[in-house]
């Protein structure tokens, strides 16, 4: 006899978390504005911060979900350099370094990451 694997309530949201993540919002927000609606308030926040850690979601993406992130593409201080035999090379002048191509939105190292209006 086989044994049924067990699915989350939170499963249908998967990619919706994703792409709330993706897109820099904090988990607080994903529960503010997806879950609990979707859910009509039968669910609790500590609930999906277990479904997050437990399904390895904040590694899918740069983002933790603990802060508001910042995204670079939109930064004075970020720049891009184009490589004599390489792709183009975006850098942070203001810590003075490389932003790797996978980053999507801010590396953690980011000085201006934690100081986004609005952060907690």
């Amino acid at each position: 006899m086989e044994r049924r694997k067990r699915t989350s309530m939170y499963d249908p949201y998967r990619e919706d978390i994703v792409a709330a993540l993706e897109a820099g919002k904090t988990i607080r927000q994903i529960y503010d504005e997806i879950i609990c609606p979707a859910l009509n308030g039968g669910c609790e926040y500590s609930g999906l911060v277990y479904y997050v850690n437990k399904n390895g979601l904040r590694y899918v993406t740069e983002n933790d979900g603990y802060e508001p992130v910042h995204i670079c593409a939109e930064c004075e201080h970020c720049g891009k350099i184009q490589r004599e035999r390489f792709d183009p090379m975006s850098f942070c002048k203001k810590a003075e370094r490389e932003i790797l191509p996978v980053v999507k939105t801010s590396p953690r190292w980011c000085p201006l990451r934690s100081r986004i209006q609005g952060a907690r």
